[in-house]
C-alpha cells in the first residue's frame, strides 16, 4: 500500500459524520481510495449515500470542457445526479438540498486557480452554510505539491467562474485546506469537516505519491500536462490553440499562422528557462480551437519539475508568438458585450490586454511590495510554503517588507530655488498646488513657462494612501509599474506631445487602456504649447474636467476611469510668440493673434482657475546672487493648506477646494459687503460665467487657506481676480 492515505481512503474512521443522514456525494472519476475503489462505492459502504452531484465533466468524467449537463440516473447505482455545472446555475438549487442532509466533496484538484472545481466547491461551502447543512471535505494533497506559489493573486473585479477567490494561480494548497480558509476568510460559519490525508508531505508532487494518475478531466492526461497548465491554460484566452484535440494538450501550442516552427523553438529555448525547453512541432486538431486546420508550433518538454516555472514558460511564449506574428495573434473577444476578456479571466488582471507587456515584468515578484501598501500590518514576503513553514517555527525569520511612504525624491525634480524673478508665476503655482487648480500661462519664447511647469512636482502636496491606492491601479493596468517602482509614492507629472490623439489622450485601444487624463490622476497634466494640441484633444479635456473621470468606449467594450487631475498648460500670446513683447518682434495681426488664440475654446478657457501672463525675465532678476526660495519651503505651506482643507471636508468625497461643489461653495466662499460689491465688479468687468464665477471662489478660499484665515477676505478675493485678468486673451496687447 502507498504511503499516502487521502481522505477516501479514511471514510470507516469517520462513518460517525453520516449517522442517521441522507447523504450526498459530489466527485468525478479522481474521487478514488489507495487501492483504486470508487469513492461512491466506499461511501455507499459507510453512509446512506442517496444522490449524486457533478461538476465540469460529470460524476463518470463523460462531459467536454464547458459542456452543461442535465440531470440524469447513474446506470450503476441507479442514483440521481444533479449537474453543478448546468447552464443556468452552478450553485445548490433547493431541489438539490431536499436530497440530503450531509454532502461529500471528493474531487482531485490541479493546482490551478483556474481550473472550476475551487469554484464549485467555494459555492458549495456558502450554499451548504446558508441551508445550515453540513459538508465534508476528503481532503487530497496538490498534485503541484505544497511548497511553490507562482502568479499574482486574482484581483479585485476579476472574479468568475475560472477564478472566484483571491488566490495565486499556483497556490500551493490541499483541497482541504482551500475549504477551510474559504470558511474562515468569508465567514460563511459552514458546519465543515476535513477529513485529512496522511502520510504526506509537503515537498511531494504526484509522482512522488506512490498512487496511479487518474485523469482529472479529458485534457489533463498525466502530471506533467497539469504542471504545464499553470501556464498554458492561458493560451485558451487567445486564437493560439493550446492542444486540445491533440494528444499532447497544454504541451502542444501553436496556430495555423505560424510557419516556423523551428525559429519559435528556437527563441524559447534561447531564453534559457530553467527546467524546460521547446521542440518544434506541426499538427492538426481533430477538435476544438483550429480543428482540421495544420498548425505550426511548439512541443514543451518539462526537464526538471522541481526547476520549471510553468507560469513563467507561458507567459515566455505568449510574448514570443504575440511579437513574432503581430498581424494574426490576437486575444478572444469577451464573451458578453462589455465584458471581460476570458485571458484576463484566467490570469486575474487586465495586464495581458496591454499591447507591450513583457514576460519579465509579469514574471518579477511585485506581491511583497503591493501587499505592504496596505495600512496597519506588517507583510512578510515568502518565497515559497517551506520558507514559511521556517519562519513560523522560528527556525530562520523573515525580514518584513518596506512599508509605503509618500516621497519626492530630491533628485528626480528640479527645485524653484534655481528660478529667479518670476514671484508672482511662483505664486500662482503655489495657490494652484494648494487647491489643485487648473493653470494656464502665457508668454513669449523663453520666459521660462516649461521651466517653472516642470518644477510644479516639487511643491504637489503629499499623496495621501487612497490617493496613491488609485493612481498605482490605474498605472498598474497600463503596465507602467515594476519591481522597482511598484507603487506610485509622488504625484503624476505627464507630459504628453502636441501630435498626441484623441484615443492616447482619452484611452482606448484593443485592451482599453487608460489614457493620460486617467494616468495624470491625482497629479499633474502639462500641456506644453496648448493650442498646437489638435481641437479634438483639447475638447476631450472639457467632461474629465468637470466629472473627475472618463468614459472609453470601443468595439471592445466600455470602461470608466478616475481622471482628477491638475491641468497645467503653456502658451505663446501668438503664432510668432511676441504678441505685447516689449521689443516689438510681434508682426502677427490682430486677426491672426485672434486666430491663434481662439483654437482654445472658450468652455476650456472658461475651466482655467488660474491665467498666469509670464513676462521675460528682467536682467536684473537674472544677476541676483542671493538665493530663490526653495520648493520645500513652498511645499510646507501648501501641505499646511491641504490639511485645512482635509479637515473642511472630512466625511465627504471631496479631497480639496478645487473640487467643491456649488452647495460647498456657498457654505465655505462666503464674502462680507466689501467683497460681495468686488466680486460684482469683477462680474460685469471680466464677463464671468457662472462656472468662472464659483472657480474665482475656490481660487479665493484656497488664497485665504494658506493664508490661515478662516474667512475669505477682500485682499484675498482681489488677488483670486487679479490671475483671471489675461489682457492677451482678450485681444488687448
Amino acid at each position: 500500500m502507498p504511503a499516502l492515505r487521502c481522505g477516501a481512503d479514511r471514510l470507516g474512521e469517520y462513518k460517525h459524520l453520516f449517522k442517521d443522514a441522507r447523504v450526498g456525494l459530489v466527485t468525478t472519476p479522481t474521487g478514488r481510495t489507495s487501492d483504486g475503489r470508487s469513492t461512491i462505492a466506499a461511501l455507499q459502504q459507510a453512509a446512506d449515500l442517496r444522490v449524486l452531484l457533478g461538476p465540469e465533466h460529470g460524476v463518470r468524467g463523460d462531459g467536454a470542457a464547458g459542456a452543461f449537463i442535465p440531470q440524469y440516473t447513474d446506470a450503476a447505482t441507479g442514483l440521481p445526479v444533479f449537474s453543478l455545472y448546468g447552464k443556468d446555475s452552478k450553485r445548490l438549487t433547493p431541489a438539490m438540498l431536499d436530497t440530503f442532509d450531509v454532502l461529500v466533496y471528493d474531487i482531485q484538484d490541479v493546482g490551478s486557480r483556474y481550473y472550476t472545481f475551487l469554484s464549485t466547491l467555494a459555492y458549495l461551502i456558502e450554499d451548504c452554510a446558508g441551508a445550515g447543512k453540513r459538508l465534508v471535505v476528503l481532503d487530497r494533497p496538490d498534485p503541484l505539491g505544497g511548497e511553490i506559489i507562482e502568479g499574482t493573486t486574482l484581483r479585485p473585479g476579476m472574479e468568475s467562474f475560472v477564478g472566484c477567490y483571491p488566490l495565486p494561480t499556483r497556490y500551493a494548497l490541499t483541497i482541504g485546506e482551500f475549504a477551510q480558509m474559504v470558511n474562515a476568510e468569508q465567514h460563511f460559519g459552514c458546519d465543515l469537516t476535513v477529513v485529512p490525508c496522511t502520510g504526506w508531505q509537503r515537498g511531494q508532487s504526484a509522482p512522488a505519491w506512490g498512487t496511479p494518475w487518474i485523469m482529472p478531466s479529458p485534457n489533463i492526461p498525466n502530471y506533467e500536462t497539469a504542471l504545464l497548465y499553470v501556464g498554458t491554460c492561458l493560451f485558451e484566452g487567445t486564437n493560439v490553440s493550446e492542444g486540445r484535440g491533440t494528444a499532447a494538450p497544454f504541451a502542444v501550442i501553436g496556430a495555423p499562422y505560424i510557419h516556423d516552427a523551428e525559429a519559435l523553438a528556437a527563441a524559447f529555448n534561447a531564453r534559457g528557462l530553467p527546467g524546460i525547453c521547446a521542440t518544434p512541432y506541426y499538427f492538426t486538431p481533430m477538435f476544438s480551437k483550429h480543428q482540421g486546420q495544420l498548425c505550426g508550433g511548439v512541443h514543451l518538454h518539462v526537464l526538471d519539475a522541481d526547476a520549471v516555472r510553468p507560469l513563467s514558460a507561458g507567459l515566455t511564449l505568449l510574448e514570443l508568438i504575440r511579437d513574432t506574428c503581430p498581424n494574426d495573434f490576437a486575444l478572444l473577444p469577451p464573451h458578453t458585450e462589455g465584458g471581460r476578456p476570458f485571458i484576463s479571466l484566467l490570469a486575474g488582471h487586465r495586464e495581458l490586454e496591454r499591447p507591450d507587456w513583457t514576460a519579465a515584468e509579469l514574471i518579477k515578484a511585485q506581491a511583497p511590495d503591493e501587499a505592504a501598501f496596505a495600512e496597519d500590518i506588517t507583510v512578510y514576503p515568502v518565497k515559497n510554503v517551506r520558507e514559511l513553514l521556517r519562519h513560523l517555527r522560528g527556525e530562520e525569520r523573515l525580514a518584513p517588507a518596506q512599508r509605503w511612504e509618500p516621497t519626492v525624491e530630491a533628485d528626480s525634480v528640479p527645485d524653484f530655488a534655481d528660478v529667479m524673478g518670476q514671484e508672482n508665476v511662483k505664486r500662482a503655482l503655489e495657490i494652484a498646488a494648494a487647491g489643485s487648480h487648473n493653470v494656464l500661462l502665457i508668454g513669449s519664447p523663453g520666459a521660462g513657462k516649461s521651466m517653472l511647469a516642470r518644477r510644479l512636482p516639487s511643491i504637489l502636496p503629499d499623496m495621501t494612501h487612497e490617493e496613491a491606492l488609485e493612481s498605482t491601479e490605474i498605472w498598474s493596468v497600463a503596465g507602467l509599474t515594476d519591481s522597482k517602482h511598484p507603487m506610485l509614492t509622488q504625484r503624476p507629472f505627464r507630459s504628453p506631445h502636441h501630435t498626441l490623439s484623441a484615443a492616447a489622450m482619452s484611452g482606448g485601444g484593443r485592451a482599453l487602456s487608460p489614457g493620460e487624463i486617467s494616468l495624470a490622476h491625482h497629479g499633474v497634466l502639462f500641456l506644453d504649447e496648448f493650442p498646437e494640441f489638435h481641437r479634438d484633444v483639447l475638447e476631450s479635456l472639457r467632461a474629465p474636467l468637470e466629472d473627475g473621470e472618463v468614459t472609453i468606449t470601443r468595439a471592445a467594450g466600455s470602461v470608466t476611469l478616475p481622471s482628477r487631475f491638475m491641468l497645467v498648460g503653456a502658451m505663446n500670446p501668438c503664432r510668432c510668440g511676441w504678441y505685447g513683447h516689449p521689443s516689438g518682434r510681434c508682426r502677427c495681426s490682430q486677426k491672426d493673434v485672434e486666430k491663434y488664440v481662439s483654437k482654445i475654446s472658450g468652455p476650456l478657457l472658461d475651466r482655467m482657475d488660474l491665467q498666469i501672463s509670464v513676462p521675460s525675465v528682467e536682467f536684473e532678476a537674472m544677476r541676483r546672487r542671493e538665493k530663490a526660495e526653495s520648493s520645500a519651503a513652498v511645499r510646507e505651506r501648501v501641505n499646511a493648506a491641504r490639511d485645512i482643507q482635509k479637515k473642511r471636508f472630512a466625511g465627504t468625497p471631496i479631497t480639496c477646494n478645487a473640487y467643491m461643489t456649488a452647495p460647498m461653495v456657498g457654505e465655505f466662499c462666503r464674502l462680507d459687503a466689501a467683497g460681495e460689491k468686488l466680486l460684482k465688479g469683477a462680474f460685469d468687468r471680466l464677463g464671468l460665467t457662472a462656472r468662472s464665477h464659483d472657480k474665482l471662489l475656490r481660487v479665493a478660499r484656497t488664497i485665504a487657506d494658506l493664508d490661515g484665515s478662516e474667512r475669505i477676505e477682500s485682499f484675498h478675493l482681489a488677488e483670486a481676480i487679479q490671475y483671471r485678468n489675461t489682457d492677451i486673451l482678450r485681444g488687448e496687447g
